[in-house]
């Protein structure tokens, strides 16, 4: 079996041997996809590879995050860029990748490399690093930044801070800050754009979201006797970040262990889940509940789609919670 050191080595040997790098994130970019994108391309940069960047299209929150640092702007062509080395970064399975890209690039021929802290699915690459124990692929790049002795600039440090600030919930449902902390402290960020990164994870992106935001946690219902907590967002449209933020906001709330938020998708063909759990109350795995669906995750952040009735959905996310709580009990000693 490969450890991390193997991987490390092996990505590094790749990164040195090419010269146009094409570096691709996920549809739908959320903080730690783009994040790593554009972090990993000034690091590149900085190393004198040429680089061409693929994050998606970013909501306003995003582009005002990403444009305080000046980010490689996503114009180049993929046809006339030749690249001879694509990474993939934090997509978690195949169709989440846009594929118009995939294809594009696919005729260039080049090394691929998937760096993904998800669960394994389908990812692909001649180098697949995966690793579901680290907070999120920032983290990752980090690793590998310090393995190859590169210089931090504060713009890649900034970008790498956001996406691990967002796939931590700012350290409320993922605990590792011990081991976190001394990596934040190797990304040079320091002052006005430290504060910065956090406000920019809990800011809303205008004074509509915000009202939307009250909305939406006006509908909340609890099921207290297992600390599940769910709202149900009939209108379908872009409010995946904000269904996100809302699950994150639910994780203050004292004594509930599970989350979910629902929302009715394009079409009104099915849902779409952001499930959470708080690592610092339950032992609820929602990965696991994620897996029942269409979806997976992290044992406290997933997602997943069902054609099911919202009811359906709900009744067996409280089936679940109820038995991997049984499940602790039994295996809890004496």
């Amino acid at each position: 079996m490969k450890t991390e050191n193997d991987y490390l080595q092996s990505v590094s040997a790749a990164i040195r041997k090419a010269d146009n790098i094409i570096i691709v994130g996920h549809k739908g970019p959320d903080f730690d996809s783009a994040g790593s994108c554009f972090g990993l391309s000034f690091m590149l940069e900085q190393m004198g590879k040429q680089t061409l960047v693929v994050a998606g299209d970013l909501p306003a929150k995003m582009r005002h995050a990403f444009g305080v640092v000046s980010v490689p702007a996503q114009d180049k062509s993929i046809e006339s860029f030749a690249c001879d080395l694509a990474i993939f970064l934090d997509y978690g399975a195949v169709r989440m990748l846009p594929q118009d890209a995939l294809e594009k690039i696919q005729k260039h021929n080049p090394v691929f490399i998937t760096i993904d802290h998800h669960r394994r699915e389908d990812q692909f690459g001649d180098i697949v690093w995966l690793d579901d124990a680290k907070s999120s692929t920032a983290e990752m790049l980090v690793d590998l930044l310090v393995y190859m002795r590169s210089p931090v600039s504060p713009e890649a440090g900034y970008c790498f801070l956001l996406g691990i600030l967002s796939d931590t919930g700012e350290f409320v449902y993922y605990l590792h800050s011990e081991r976190l902390m001394p990596k934040i402290q190797k990304l040079n960020v320091a002052g006005r754009a430290f504060s910065l990164a956090f406000k920019t994870v809990r800011s809303w992106d205008t004074l509509e979201q915000f009202l939307l935001f009250g909305k939406m946690s006006a509908r909340l219902k609890v099921d207290e006797d297992i600390g599940f907590a769910y709202v149900v967002v009939r209108a379908s449209g872009e409010l995946s970040g904000l269904r996100s933020f809302l699950a994150n906001q639910m994780l203050f709330i004292d004594n509930l262990k599970c989350i979910l938020v629902l929302q009715k998708v394009a079409g009104g063909k099915g849902y779409r889940g952001s499930l959470r759990s708080s690592a610092l109350e339950s032992s609820i795995n929602v990965a696991d509940i994620a897996s029942h669906f269409i979806g997976g995750g992290h044992e406290n952040a997933a997602a997943f789609n069902s054609r099911l009735s919202s009811v359906k959905i709900i009744k067996t996310i409280r089936q679940l919670i109820r038995e991997q709580e049984k499940q602790a009990g039994d295996n809890r000693p004496g």
